[in-house]
């Protein structure tokens, strides 16, 4: 459960609504983002003396008057409320310990082990209807996960590497994996999920179309 506060005057107190959360992205640059349901908003102002930090999202009037009107779906960016960190970062961490752990630190696009400049990279964006899993994940280097994200690059039906070379740097296609597929969990049953694959490859040739 998240609880959102409305600022307001101290003497009217503050507006408050609740929401579920439902699940996170994180983009390229570096920016979560949280995806709430169940949004229930109280109607009334609520006197605050003493705001429990650990379970409460400040923000803006405007972001919460937004966030309530759109209802059962909404988009709340974790810069805009800070003190939301404890809702995500421990999953994030987790999560993006797990993939790093799946693939072995070895960065999918390139076939080399990777200690830094690396991250959990989703195939299919929450906000796409990807979903919170590792099998939704890539472990790239940020200089594969950037274009990879605007589909600059995808996967083939047997795990080919796809590069559109009018999009991506000749010093980022030469690190391109030898083999010309992607590196693959050790275990099968981590291997990512065909279906966001098949989406992520949709949207390449889509995008390649619109050209």
């Amino acid at each position: 459960m998240i609880v959102l506060s409305r600022s307001s005057e101290a003497d009217a107190g503050a507006f408050f609504a609740t929401a579920v959360l439902e699940g996170f992205s994180q983009s390229g640059d570096g920016q979560v983002d949280l995806f709430l349901r169940d949004i229930v908003r109280l109607g009334q102002p609520v006197p605050v003396l003493h705001p429990p930090q650990e379970t409460m999202v400040l923000i803006s009037d405007a972001d919460f008057d937004r966030i309530v009107a759109e209802g059962n779906f909404a988009l709340l960016s974790i810069e805009e409320a800070p003190q939301a960190d404890f809702l995500t970062m421990d999953t994030l961490e987790a999560l993006a310990r797990q993939v790093a752990g799946d693939y072995g630190s070895i960065c999918s696009f390139s076939g080399h082990q990777t200690t830094k400049d690396a991250m959990a990279t989703p195939i299919r964006p929450i906000p796409e209807g990807g979903t919170v899993h590792a099998s939704n994940f890539l472990f790239l280097r940020d200089e594969a996960a950037a274009p990879f994200q605007r589909f600059a690059w995808t996967i083939g039906p047997s795990w080919e590497i796809i590069i559109d070379c009018s999009q991506i740097e000749q010093e980022v296609r030469e690190t391109a994996a030898v083999s010309g597929k992607l590196h693959l969990p050790a275990s099968r049953d981590r291997w990512p999920d065909p279906m966001a694959i098949t989406w992520h490859r949709k949207q390449f040739f889509e995008r390649l179309q619109e050209l």
